[in-house]
């Protein structure tokens, strides 16, 4: 049973872009979608493209600033950016690109140890990252609302909410596990489920020799990080991601000569982050499509002018990754050169 599901999933996986872009194109009036891309802007529109780069330099700082408390030795920031540009080329065509993240943990592995600390500063990221954009999504709800009266507004802010609720529950759980026995149980039990996570993911990807395990403890991992400064600049380049990848959306939708509200693209952002974090299709193909027509059509966007945008900001993330591309050529032209 377990191995034809993965073969169905696997099936799924490159089978449903195909399938939601036939959808797409089938109800998609062509015309006008020919007509929106002739009218295009092509000086906006490289000024949006050009904030997609940006965004995985404010990723790479964040994912330095993270490292520094974990490793031994100080990480210079070119480095991470390196790194950090080739994880997202790499990474790109698996699913929910966890191909960045073994690439990062490796990476950083391999040249300065503590595979399993660099395992949970990824970990971390991606907590910190579902946190902003949770509390993003509650707090411009207020200012949604008025511009869109579908139900599936509300939906999202439900989903919100209960994300939003449950962080900040483990973030209590951590605090207060040193003044309460019950919750110093609780907290134990917590810290064996993620030791017993990251002890399978450990083993399957070779990061521990035989018979080695994990005796770092969960505390242990997430202290250096709870650090006034660095949590807040956690949080802090986790937003600045968010709202760059807004106005990123909001000049292409400049450029094709459609007036949105800026925040709407802020409301949404952080959606489309955890939609293309989910690992249904190759790449996000047909899933990037689907889903900003689906969205933006919530508040009125036209399907033609929705899936234009989409189409650039894909050409965003291919500007972004060629770079990445650029970063490994360069890499292995120094290693084959020496």
């Amino acid at each position: 049973m377990n191995l034809w599901l993965k073969s169905l999933r696997r099936i799924a996986y490159w089978v449903l872009p195909i399938v939601l872009l036939l959808i797409i194109f089938h109800y998609i009036d062509l015309t006008q979608l020919k007509h929106n891309l002739l009218t295009t802007n092509p000086w906006i529109l490289a000024l949006g493209l050009f904030v997609y780069p940006i965004t995985t330099i404010i990723g790479a700082v964040r994912w330095n600033i993270l490292l520094s408390p974990y490793n031994r030795f100080d990480i210079p920031l070119l480095y991470t950016v390196r790194h950090y540009w080739i994880g997202m080329a790499t990474g790109y065509f698996t699913p929910g690109s966890i191909g960045m993240d073994i690439y990062r943990v490796i990476v950083i592995g391999r040249k300065f140890g503590n595979y399993v600390l660099n395992m949970a500063v990824v970990l971390i990221e991606k907590f910190a990252a579902l946190f902003t954009c949770m509390g993003l999504i509650i707090i411009l709800y207020p200012f949604i609302v008025p511009l869109s009266s579908a139900k599936m507004i509300a939906e999202i802010i439900t989903f919100a909410y209960i994300a939003f609720i449950t962080v900040i529950l483990i973030i209590a759980l951590i605090l207060l596990a040193h003044h309460n026995n019950w919750m110093q149980q609780i907290a134990i039990d917590v810290e064996k489920l993620v030791a017993r996570k990251l002890q399978s993911a450990a083993n399957r990807f070779g990061f521990l020799g035989p018979g080695e395990s994990i005796s770092i403890s969960f505390r242990a991992m997430i202290e250096p990080v709870t650090r006034p400064y660095r949590l807040s600049m956690l949080v802090l380049l986790s937003l600045a991601i968010q709202i760059a990848s807004a106005i990123g959306n909001h000049l292409l939708f400049v450029a094709v000569g459609y007036d949105i509200d800026f925040s709407i693209n802020l409301f949404l952002s952080p959606v489309f982050f955890f939609i293309f974090l989910m690992p249904i299709s190759v790449a996000g193909l047909g899933v990037r499509e689907a889903s900003f027509i689906v969205l933006y059509g919530l508040f009125g966007v036209p399907s033609e002018t929705a899936l234009l945008v989409s189409f650039y900001s894909m050409a965003g993330v291919l500007l972004t990754n060629s770079i990445g591309a650029l970063f490994i050529y360069q890499t292995r032209k120094t290693v084959t050169s020496v």
